[in-house]
């Protein structure tokens, strides 16, 4: 029997909260082993997702956060945020930006992604355009390029990791 996936709006507690560091530990060390160096990859799971930090970003009125499940297994998640440097061309105007996105290997199927990316559509709704700044070698780019995002060059390395980087913009 297949599992019913869902996507839920995250809120701190003594559930959600293990699971976003175990689910954001996992997907760090899926999407940069290999393309940062060990230390500080490991610098980087243990600064982001130290159980204050997460509380204080999941409980930030500039941040929403999704979390899929495949059954009652959390598969994913996703941060939408108002904060960070957006690409100049969507200066002055209302843009959210995807500042994560990630399926753990083991679901990611089309329907687990497809769950995820439509509520965070839905949560999205009243800005004119969803961006994302992410490294060059990040395993969601051809989704999120099938999902009718675009390429714009000219972004920063990403801000954690130090890694060449993309913007990627979905407009209304």
């Amino acid at each position: 029997m297949e599992k019913k996936i869902i996507t839920k709006f995250a809120i701190v507690n003594n559930t959600t909260l293990p699971q976003l560091q175990e689910l954001g530990t996992k997907l760090a060390r899926e999407q940069y082993t290999g393309l940062a160096p060990e230390e500080q990859l490991n610098d980087y799971i243990a600064t982001r997702f130290q159980t204050q930090q997460l509380i204080n970003a999941v409980n930030s009125f500039s941040n929403q956060w999704l979390i899929v499940y495949a059954g009652d297994v959390p598969a994913g998640y996703a941060r939408l945020t108002s904060a960070g440097k957006r690409p100049a061309e969507l200066e002055g105007k209302r843009a959210l930006r995807l500042a994560d996105f990630g399926v753990l290997l083991e679901y990611n199927r089309p329907e687990v992604l497809q769950s995820l990316f439509e509520k965070c559509l839905l949560a999205g709704n009243a800005g004119n355009a969803i961006w994302i700044h992410t490294h060059n070698a990040a395993p969601m780019l051809p989704f999120f390029l099938n999902m009718g995002f675009r390429l714009l060059d000219g972004a920063p390395p990403t801000e954690e990791l130090a890694l060449p980087a993309t913007w990627l913009i979905r407009e209304k």
